[in-house]
């Protein structure tokens, strides 16, 4: 049951309906019918894996309340979750490794979002942050939320449990934010994330057709393309949640404006690279125990960042290429500063900040290179090409998008720039402020996504790039 679909639609509505028509008690019940309805019609037999884990954590949860051997229920909490978590998304390929034919396993959906929303829980309660929910509906309904079940926002408890816990009245304004959010993420999703994913996939499909030019071009595509369909996603979750009168997490902030890499992981997956912060870079010690030390915790965590995203080489180098620039940008840093001072610029020089901003999106799009290989190989294969690229000619320009496309993908590109622009000056909404405007520019968007909706030869639209994590 696709975002994207008419069936979505028709249950979104239902649930809408039901929701803020049923007593203010009976608004979990339905919420948590609804979550699971919503999860076990994508993957009925994986249902029992996510009542599982979120049976086990709040039992344990539970347990830890109690205060007695609070150490071992949670360590039974992270070894169940994790367990899991390593099961299905690792027993393949190290069978790989060591069988050299693997085993084929269908990861259930979602599985890597609810288990960081379930342990961020666990590590909360063992450490006194949050108290334990007594109350197993509202902890059932916390963990299968299905706006952000499948590609989050990785959830936190005290951001939606105290939500959950209280009666939601229709806020109009709220709901028409949310309509808004989810509109402009399926524009984003049907319309510039069809156009990119479709060019990225067709030169994939034949890397040695393609010289080292339209490598580039493609590397780049893929750069746009991951944000757009991501944050599309994101837009629709929060979105979904608005509607319903509950707030999730920003998930992005413009990240493609940062002057430094470090500055892009503090905007791009927030949910994600927060997660990793609080649960593991802090209790690693952070940089607490010196500059050195820091730079290692770095590493570790975009190591185990890579990981957590696929079990692959690719997904490693990815992780760690994230954490290296971080560590050279910190060793780097006075001996920029110095090179700044020393050409007198400033550091609010526009100049300045068009340079490292370009770096850093260069840095960014090198290393989804790695990401998006469907191998070690073929990602050397790729760079090799870039590299000689002056050697073997920058190679043919394909019509990957038709001039009928571009016309419409650059002026919406556009338009996304301007909305990143705006974050970035403190101005997060661009709701219609009238009654009648928002409802004329409601329309007009529903239209542009009608008219303009593309999907290209061989891209299903309806596939969100991170479902597969």
């Amino acid at each position: 049951m696709n975002f994207l679909t008419l069936l979505f639609l028709i249950f979104f509505g239902l649930v809408q309906f039901l929701y803020y028509f049923s007593p203010k008690r009976g608004q979990t019940v339905l919420l948590l019918a609804a979550n699971y309805v919503f999860y076990l019609w994508y993957a009925p037999e994986m249902g029992l894996y996510l009542f599982l884990s979120t049976l086990v954590t709040w039992l344990c949860a539970l347990a830890m309340a109690r205060g007695n051997c609070r150490r071992l229920w949670m360590g039974l909490n992270v070894l169940w979750c994790l367990g899991l978590l390593c099961w299905f998304k690792y027993a393949g390929f190290f069978a790989g490794l060591f069988t050299g034919g693997g085993m084929g396993m269908a990861q259930p959906l979602g599985l890597s979002f609810y288990t960081f929303s379930l342990l961020g829980y666990g590590f909360d309660v063992y450490r006194g942050k949050y108290q334990a929910e007594e109350n197993v509906l509202h902890f059932f309904a916390f963990a299968s939320f299905f706006p952000s079940l499948l590609s989050g926002p990785i959830n936190r408890a005290d951001d939606l449990l105290p939500q959950l816990k209280t009666p939601r009245t229709f806020d109009s304004l709220l709901w028409k934010t949310g309509l808004w959010r989810f509109l402009k993420g399926a524009a984003k999703k049907l319309i510039v994330a069809a156009m990119l994913g479709s060019a990225v996939d067709t030169v994939y499909a034949a890397p040695e057709t393609y010289g080292g030019g339209i490598w580039i071009l493609t590397a780049v595509a893929y750069s746009l393309y991951i944000y757009v369909d991501f944050s599309a996603y994101s837009d629709m979750a929060i979105g979904c949640a608005n509607m319903l009168g509950i707030r999730l997490r920003e998930n992005f902030l413009a990240p493609y404006l940062s002057r430094t890499v470090k500055t892009f992981w503090k905007k791009w997956h927030i949910s994600l690279t927060s997660w990793f912060r609080d649960y593991l870079y802090f209790p690693l010690g952070g940089n607490r125990k010196g500059k050195w030390r820091g730079y290692v915790n770095v590493l570790i965590v975009f190591a185990v960042s890579g990981i957590w995203h696929g079990a692959g080489w690719t997904f490693l180098i990815w992780g760690l290429l994230n954490g290296l620039f971080q560590v050279l940008g910190g060793i780097t840093q006075p001996l920029r500063k110095k090179l700044h001072h020393a050409l007198h610029l400033r550091e609010d020089n526009r100049l300045l900040a068009l340079w490292q901003g370009l770096v850093t999106f260069g840095l960014m799009t090198l290393a989804w290179i790695f990401f998006r290989a469907e191998n070690l190989g073929q990602a050397v294969f790729i760079l090799k090409r870039i590299a000689l690229i002056f050697r073997d000619g920058r190679g043919v320009l394909p019509l990957l998008l038709s001039p009928a496309k571009l016309r419409v993908l650059i002026p919406a590109m556009v338009l996304m720039l301007w909305e990143d622009i705006r974050i970035c000056r403190g101005k997060t909404t661009t709701l219609p402020q009238t009654t009648a405007r928002f409802w004329l520019c409601a329309l007009a968007m529903l239209g542009a996504i009608l008219i303009f909706g593309a999907y290209g030869p061989g891209f299903n639209a309806q596939d969100f790039v991170y479902f597969q994590f």
